[in-house]
């Protein structure tokens, strides 16, 4: 939620390239070549192909795989469409990150508002 309408389409506007983090908890285990699939970009039903993506922090246990993905689109369920693509429904999927800022500890339907310091970083950052 903002009320700068700029930025707002900054952050959010596939074109503007800003990075988005997401953990992404999936059916079935991860191998490493899922991964480069992921990391090197996907073609997804549409024809249309991802750009490459960053993973991280990857566990897996009793059939399911938890992960961090970073992408710089955010196109319209980008991240489901991607997993399932590969054959790994997605589970649940949270953004963690958007450019500079990290959802930290704040609770699911809370807010706060961004200090100085970090309006000034967003607006500033060129992707």
């Amino acid at each position: 939620m903002t009320n700068d309408s700029q930025l707002g389409e900054k952050l959010t506007n596939p074109e503007s390239k800003f990075p988005k983090t997401y953990t992404v908890v999936c059916d079935g285990i991860l191998t490493r070549e899922h991964l480069s699939q992921l990391a090197e970009g996907i073609e997804l039903e549409d024809g249309y192909t991802t750009l490459p993506a960053k993973i991280s922090k990857l566990i897996s246990e009793n059939s399911v795989s938890q992960c961090q993905i970073t992408i710089v689109e955010g196109k319209n369920r980008q991240i489901r469409r991607m997993f399932e693509s590969i054959g790994f429904p997605v589970l649940e999927l949270q953004r963690i990150t958007i450019g500079s800022l990290q959802l930290g500890n704040l609770q699911s339907g809370k807010l706060r508002k961004l200090t100085t310091d970090e309006i000034a970083e967003l607006k500033k950052r060129n992707p």
